[in-house]
Parts: C-alpha cells; structure tokens; sequence
C-alpha cells in the first residue's frame, strides 16, 4: 500500500474523508504502478458501491497526465492555504489539459477547483453564472460529491449577488442530495450554509436551531475541525445579534478551537480578529489586543489580495458600526478610511449593503444630515435589490431586518422636512408595500414618488364608507395620518418607540388576563387612546369603518378594548378592522373566475378532540353547539366536517370550494409559525400556515377561526409565518381570529352573536362590532379578555 493509504471499511465518513486523502496522494503518484492504481480502485469502486459516485473511477480509467496532475495538486493546496489568485491560475491551467488529454472527472475537478477560486476572489456573478453552467455534466456524469459541492458554492455566490431565491433552493436541493449520496461532511456544510443564510436575515431562532443541529451531528462523527467552527460561528454571531456579548465570546473562543488542527490560516486570522472585536465591545482591552495582535501576525503570512482585504474588511465593518453607535465616530471613520475596498466590495453585496449603512451611522453621529441621506439612500438602493429578487413573503419578512433600519431613518428624515403630507404618506405606503410584496409598482424612487403620491390620492377618495389610519413608528416619535374620501390629515406623536412598545405590551397582556382588574385596564386603554387616538379624533366617525394599518408594537394592540373619554370602549363606538395598508394586497390570488364544483358557501371544521406528538388537546365544550348554529343560520348550502372528518386532506381539498369558512378547534402560534389543529390518515397533525398559504382561497370571502391564538403574533395581518397573513396572502378577502386564548363558552357566544349580524349585513367589521355590544350586556363577560381577542384583518374599502 502507499504510505498513509489505507482501504477503508464501509464507515461513510471514512470514505468521504479518504476520498480528499486519497486524492491529494494520487495527483502525486505515477499511475503507471499497477499496485498504486489498485489501492485506489479499490476505493473507487466503494465510493460507487456506497454513494453512487463514479468520480474517482473514471478518473483512474481516464488519459492520465502527471503534469495535469500536479497542476491540479496545486490548485487545491493554494486554495487551502487562502490563496485563489495562485489556485485559479493553477486550475485553469489543469483544466486545459484535461481537456487535452480526454480525462472528463479530472477536468470536472480542476473546474471546481476554479470555481471555489471565484467565490474567494469575490468574483460572485461569474461564479454563480460558471457553477450553474457546470452542475448538468456532473449530474449526468454521477460526479455526486462534485455536483453537491457545485451546488453550495452556486448558493454561496449566488446569496452574495443578492439573488436570495436561487441562493435558497442551490443550498436545499444539496443538503437533500448530501443525504441521499451519503456524504455526512456535505451535510454539516449546507447545514451551515443554510443556518448562514437564517443569520444574515436575522432569522436567529431558525438560525440557532439549524447550528445547534449541525454541532449534535458534528460532535456525533469523525468530520473535519472547519465544519465545528462553522457552527459555532454562526452560534457566535446570532449571540452577537442578539447583544449577549459574553456567550458570543464563549463561543468564538470554541470557534477557534475548532481550527487548532486546521491548516486555514486566514479563517484563524478573521475568526482571532473578530474576538478581538468582541473584547472591545466587552470593555476587555487587554484581551482585544492580545487577538488582534495574532489575527495581524496571521494576516502578515497571507497573501495580500483582493480577497484577503474582504476577508478582514467584514469585522471590520461591524465593529465601526457599533464603534459609531457607541460614540465612538472618529475611531469608526479612520477604521472605514483605512480598508480601502471599494473596488473589490462592489462585487459583494452584503459588504457593500454593510458599508453603506455604517457610514450612514458615522454621519448620523456626526450631525451630518445630507450626508447621511447619501449613504441610507445607496443602502436602500442595495437592500431593495435584494427584495427584488425574493418570490415568498417568508423571505422578504427575513430580509426586512437587514435594510429596515435605513429605509425607516431615511423616511423619518424626509417626514420631517416636508410639509406634504400626501407625499409622506405616500412614500410610507411604498415603502411598506415593496416590503411585503418586494416590488415596486410606482418606479425606483424611494422618496418624493410622484406616482404613488397620485395613486394614493385616488385610492383614498374611493374611501366613502370607511377611513384608513396608519402608523409609523420612529425611533423618537411616530407619525400618524388618517385617510379617506376627505382627505388627509398627519400628527407626530413625540413619544420614544420604546415607550409605546411598553404601554402596549402592558396592555396586551392586562387584556388577555381575566384575573387582571378591568378598572385598571380601562385606565390604560383610556391612556393610549389619548396618546394615539385623541390627536385626529374630530376626523373618527362612527358611520364609517375604522382601518388601522398598525406599525411594529401598534400591531398587536387590541383596538377595540381602548377606552374612550366618554367611557366606552373604542370597539363599541366603531366598526374596526385591521389592514395591511392602501397599495398592499396585489400579491394575492384574488381574482380567480373558476366556477365551483361543489356549490358551497360554508365549510365548517370541529375537529374535537386532537393528539399532537404526546400532547392531547381535548375536545372544547362549546364547540359543538358553535358549529350546528353556524352552520344552520348559513344562507346557502354548509358542510360540516365533525371529528375524523376535520382532516388536513379534506381542509385542502375543500378550502378553496368554499365561500366561508369557520374553525371550531385548537390552534397554535409560536415565532416561526401558526397551526390549526386537525386529523390525519393514521395521526392528528397540524395543518401549517405555510400550507394554508399554499392554496388557492380566491373564492373565500371571509375565514373565521375561532379557535384558542390564531391571531397571535407581533404583526398577524404581515408575519408570513402565522395563520391570519397565510389565508389573507392566499386569497380570503376577510379573517375574524383571536389574539389569546379565550374561554370557549365565551367564544361560541360571540360567534352566535357574530354570525347572527353578519347574516344579515355581510359586512364583517360591523358584525364583529354588533357581537361586542352584545357582549357588553352579559355581566359575567364584561372584562376585555372575553370579547377583545376577536378582531377582523382585511383590506381597507
């Protein structure tokens, strides 16, 4: 045998693990030697066996060329060693005499090679566009651990060229074929990069969940030191996002650990900056130098290139972001001046969003108003890019965190400065509508649009029965306007964000907590309708419906239990729904002209009760009773689905057949996402909100879910993950649902009252209006927590 060769067993790991080994001996072998080829036959021959891989075979039954070989041997080692410029070349110059010679696995190899090259030089459209190109011969060919590792690089730069989408799916279809082809360090890889992606969004839970599964996988096999500090890198960093500064120190020191046995020079040089940066942000100066000092020692053995220049410019960004945040401006300025990147960030989006936000905060900082609107208005630019390329809510709703910040202080800006405020609120509602839907319907401009100016005028004098009010929440201050047929009006309220969301969350959870005094409720509510409301209430009227376009906190304030001055509740003086904003709604799939098969108009679902894993959910009392009197006063034909009938195959079935649709079971809302409670063909399950929104419901005019927290969520009507945006995004003109859990005789009395106006009006705000003035006649329900949680989600009209 060679030495250091050795025929693994039929371990994957090893094979996996041996096949970069193997590799590295064989470019440097004379293949002439039958004994040589054997040992690597052998091992050929089992990675076909075990993971349907026909590289390395036909590599040794291909045209051999040693010089080709060893061109190719230096490709990998300079890649290794964080020099692409050197294996680039190197690659290049293998690949044309494989091609030379006829050896299509060692061609497809010095390709790859190239490739992994281009996404270290930051060349991220040719790599996307080369990695592509490159994926159908290796899939023909069977290359499986070539084709998998195409595919994360293709995520990789494509992520970087800000096209999301295709970034998503590259990284899902290789962590699916890593598992199917058996590759165990693969799937450590796409998990990383799938939790990579989660943190950049600043989807940290996703994020935190994904690390924490790969490090269980990881510490479970024998798999390379870099695949452990990738997790606990992203580990550190959603620590980092989150400001818990000690455990991001933790876990960067056990980052480093990770490439103690590592040759990867430049990941020990940025990972030894970065906890440098982390020190400092720790008050630890003596620490912070003791890294930085060895992350330059390690920068000095690095080639200097392009890459290496990004490679530090990424920390660098960030801890001049938090250096300015901090105070610290002219320390944050020299650091920005002296990376001297311009040219190489341009080709990086994330850099180059990085970079534009954290000179915006410099000039913030430095009083430098016109300034910093330059530098938020290339950051918008960049970050709106990037919602351009997004096709699901899901991934727009993540992407928000990144450029949110921006986009709302450039808007605060010009909100103080203009006097229109038909153009403020305009650009709001663009603003907003781009965030939810991605495009831009009304042109590129972000500020002063014209168009859209137009078009919210006339939207709004088609508001004749109802009035549009919408918030927008500042860090100091939230400005309001209320819109419709005659005209418009703006306030600020000069309040901190950070008070609202106090007041707010005091009330929201006082409201749906019967133990809590409703005096001392009322007394809060009447507090904030003096701060939000009271400003424009000349303009309230009671003969129209009141929508609310709530911001941040406000989403998930329940209206109608505000308390006015003439002592009454908000919820009883008007009809109130909540919306999602004027432009918002042209995403939907309303619209559809198909006739229905089944001539519905109701569909009712009382699953009883429902097993979910080993949690059993029993059977609500007044369940039953709800479903027969909705059913009966419906005033075309109803089906009602009672029990093992409540099954998620039928709701899919016969959703989108129906007209209306009421549920009369559990539900669950958590962060990442809402669920109805029903039956399966062997087991309960949960019919999830990303199914729902799946659907097409265009012919659903109104979905009441009365069950326990459909609707809760820091924003229902916007969070793609709960239950009330997926049935209003997949067409439902309408949603009733409930913002706590709420007692279920209470609830099926709402209903009765609910469904006994609304038969008659059709008009859901004002029936939900007529069921708390009912409601408010029942002594034993009079406190907020048994008639404030239902509340009506659709779009202004």
């Amino acid at each position: 045998m060679l030495a250091g060769i050795h025929a693994p067993s039929d371990d994957d790991s090893e094979h996996e693990s041996y096949l970069e080994l193997s590799l590295k001996r064989l470019l440097r072998s004379d293949l002439s030697s039958e004994k040589a080829t054997s040992e690597f036959e052998a091992l050929g021959r089992q990675m076909m066996a075990n993971h349907q891989d026909n590289w390395l075979f036909q590599f040794l039954h291909s045209p051999q060329s040693r010089r080709a070989n060893r061109l190719l041997s230096n490709a990998m080692e300079a890649n290794e060693k964080g020099k692409p410029k050197q294996a680039a070349d190197a690659a290049q110059a293998a690949a044309s005499m494989f091609a030379k010679i006829r050896n299509p696995a060692g061609l497809a190899r010095s390709h790859y090679e190239a490739l992994y090259a281009l996404h270290r030089l930051e060349q991220t459209d040719q790599c996307e566009a080369e990695s592509a190109s490159l994926l159908p011969a290796l899939q023909a060919d069977a290359y499986r651990w070539l084709s998998i590792q195409t595919r994360i690089e293709n995520s990789i730069c494509a992520s970087k060229a800000n096209h999301f989408d295709v970034a998503a799916q590259s990284i899902e279809t290789a962590l699916s074929d890593a598992h199917t082809y058996r590759y165990g360090t693969l799937v450590l890889r796409a998990l990383g990069m799938q939790a990579s992606f989660a943190t950049a969004e600043g989807a940290l839970r996703r994020s935190w969940s994904l690390n924490t599964q790969g490090l269980e996988l990881f510490w479970k096999g024998d798999f390379p030191g870099e695949r452990g500090f990738q997790f606990y890198s992203e580990l550190e960093l959603a620590a980092e996002k989150e400001g818990l500064w000690t455990l991001a120190a933790a876990l960067q020191r056990e980052a480093i650990g990770m490439l103690d046995e590592t040759d990867r020079e430049d990941f020990k040089a940025m990972a030894h900056f970065h906890l440098a940066g982390i020190y400092e942000m720790l008050d630890s100066s003596g620490l912070a130098k003791e890294e930085f000092d060895r992350s330059y020692t390690l920068f000095k053995n690095l080639p200097e290139n392009s890459a290496t220049r990004l490679f530090l410019a990424a920390p660098q960004i960030e801890l001049a972001e938090l250096e300015a945040n901090h105070g610290s401006v002219d320390a944050a300025r020299q650091r920005l001046q002296d990376l001297h990147i311009e040219n190489e960030a341009w080709n990086n989006f994330l850099i180059k969003l990085a970079l534009e936000k954290t000179w915006a905060a410099i000039e913030r900082n430095m009083g430098h108003v016109s300034q910093e609107q330059e530098h938020l208005q290339r950051a918008v630019s960049i970050g709106n890019k990037g919602f351009g390329t997004l096709a699901s809510p899901t991934q727009r709703w993540e992407w928000r965190r990144e450029v949110e910040q921006a986009y709302r202080r450039m808007l605060d800006i010009e909100i103080s400065a203009n006097g229109d405020y038909w153009q403020n609120f305009a650009d709001w509602e663009s603003y907003r509508l781009r965030e939810i839907e991605g495009e831009a319907p009304f042109g590129a401009a972000i500020i002063q649009n014209t168009l859209a100016r137009k078009a919210a005028q006339i939207r709004a004098s088609q508001l004749a029965q109802s009035s549009l009010l919408t918030f927008a929440m500042f860090s100091d201050r939230t400005v309001v306007w209320i819109v419709d047929n005659r005209g418009i009006q703006e306030i600020a309220i000069s309040v901190p964000a950070q008070e609202i969301q106090r007041l707010v969350h005091e009330f929201y959870f006082h409201c749906s907590d019967f133990h809590y005094p409703a005096q001392k409720v009322n007394d809060e509510g009447l507090r904030l309708y003096q701060l939000l409301l009271a400003p424009l209430e000349r303009q309230l009227d009671n003969n129209r419906t009141l929508f609310i376009e709530g911001d941040g906190a406000l989403s998930m304030l329940p209206w109608p239990a505000l308390f006015t001055p003439k002592r009454q509740y908000l919820g009883e003086a008007l009809a109130i729904a909540n919306t999602t904003g004027l432009f918002e709604g042209g995403h939907r799939k309303n619209g559809s002209v198909r006739e229905r098969s089944s001539g519905m108009e109701l569909l009712v679902a009382n699953p009883g009760a429902v097993k979910i894993g080993t949690r059993t959910y029993g059977a609500l009392r007044s369940a039953e009773n709800e479903s027969n009197f909705v059913a009966q006063h419906s005033p075309g034909l109803a089906r009602v689905l009672r029990g093992k009938e409540a099954s998620a195959d039928a709701l899919r079935k016969l959703l989108p057949e129906a007209s209306s649709f009421h549920f009369a079971g559990h539900a669950v809302s958590y962060a990442t996402g809402g669920e109805l409670l029903v039956h399966g063909e062997n087991n309960d399950v949960p019919l999830s909100s990303g199914e729902v929104a799946r659907l097409d419901l265009s012919r659903l005019r109104l979905a009441v879910l009365s069950g326990c927290s459909t609707g809760a969520s820091q924003d229902p009507a916007r969070d793609p993950y709960g239950l009330v945006h997926s049935f209003l995004f997949a067409g439902t003109t309408q949603v009733v649902a409930s913002s706590w859990d709420v007692d279920s005789e209470a609830t099926a009395q709402y209903m009765l009252s609910f469904y006994s106006s609304f038969n008659r009006s059709h008009d859901t705000a004002a029936a939900s209006r007529a069921a708390r003035l009912a409601f408010r006649t029942l002594a034993e329900w009079q406190h907020p927590y048994y008639w404030a949680a239902f509340q009506v989600f659709g779009r202004p009209n």
